[in-house]
């Protein structure tokens, strides 16, 4: 089973909303939705506001993916089960092709894709 969350540019990181279950064939969506550029614009006003960030988490076996953005168009990916970082990616199909293979439970190859895609 995976869950996911969402984070918009608030005063808090503690208004996290959790969005409850989700099936294999959604999470690509719930990316290419995410109102990234429109919080962008909000934390440009006032930067003490949270990062936007999606993550998803399998239950099961407690892993997380989670993504944010700093800058319009360019994301941090973040999978912490096994301490990998990406940043300044701008790829949005590696992007996609990450969250894939995490909803497959390929996190070794998660891991493999992140180190091409960012700057870690």
């Amino acid at each position: 089973m995976f869950t996911h969350n969402e984070l918009y540019a608030w005063d808090t990181p503690d208004k996290v909303e959790e969005r409850g279950e989700i099936n294999r064939d959604q999470p690509i969506g719930f990316f290419r939705s995410f109102p990234f550029a429109s919080e962008l614009a909000k934390r440009a006003e006032n930067s003490d506001l949270t990062v936007p960030t999606i993550t998803f988490k399998d239950v099961t076996s407690n892993a997380c993916f989670a993504i944010w953005s700093e800058v319009p168009g360019v994301y941090v990916l973040w999978l912490p089960s096994v301490v990998m970082f990406a940043d300044g990616v701008a790829d949005t199909a590696g992007i996609e092709r990450c969250v894939s293979l995490f909803f497959a439970g390929r996190l070794d190859e998660v891991e493999w894709q992140m180190a091409k895609l960012g700057n870690n």
